[in-house]
């Protein structure tokens, strides 16, 4: 059974201003991988695309006079071998450059409800996640779209998504 479902992510905390270092300790950014098992439940992040606007109209600029970061992403959650279950997790922005952590909120790209992190065995959750309040990062710069998965058991799992250049809308 496959059904499209769409879902926010979860935060702890809510500063999008200075650096957010995870609360518990990450991996080896190298050792992440762009999928992976959650116990029985497979989870993969698809494409990500970030980038500033400087319309002629930009909410909450910046000082350089720049939107917050956008950001753009795929996420699958498939439990078709697992049974009922939640999971909950952060998402966060990782400057390649500085290696700082930014907390983001991700919600779905089409404003519906918010997830409640129940996963039904045999079902499979997708969503196009957005934010248009990330940190305020230089374009050119690289980035990489960092997810901290936990289920009910407590298991964990850290999922990235390939390095993404910012990019400038005018």
């Amino acid at each position: 059974m496959r059904m499209t479902f769409s879902f926010l992510m979860f935060l702890l905390g809510l500063s999008l201003c200075a650096a957010d270092q995870p609360k518990e300790q990450i991996p080896d950014i190298d050792a992440i991988k762009e999928s992976g098992n959650l116990g029985k439940c497979s989870v993969s992040v698809g494409s990500v695309y970030c980038w500033r606007d400087w319309q002629p109209v930009v909410e909450k600029p910046g000082a350089d006079g720049g939107s917050p970061l956008y950001i753009k992403s795929n996420l699958q959650i498939d439990n078709s071998t697992g049974s009922t279950g939640r999971i909950s997790w952060e998402s966060y922005v990782l400057d390649v450059e500085t290696h700082e952590f930014h907390l983001v909120e991700l919600v779905d790209k089409k404003g519906a409800p918010k997830w409640d992190g129940r996963i039904s065995d045999s079902e499979v959750k997708e969503s196009e996640l957005m934010t248009h309040d990330g940190p305020y990062l230089a374009v050119g710069r690289q980035v990489i779209l960092v997810f901290h998965l936990k289920d009910q058991s407590g298991r964990i799992l850290w999922l990235k998504s390939k390095k993404v250049q910012i990019k400038r809308t005018d």
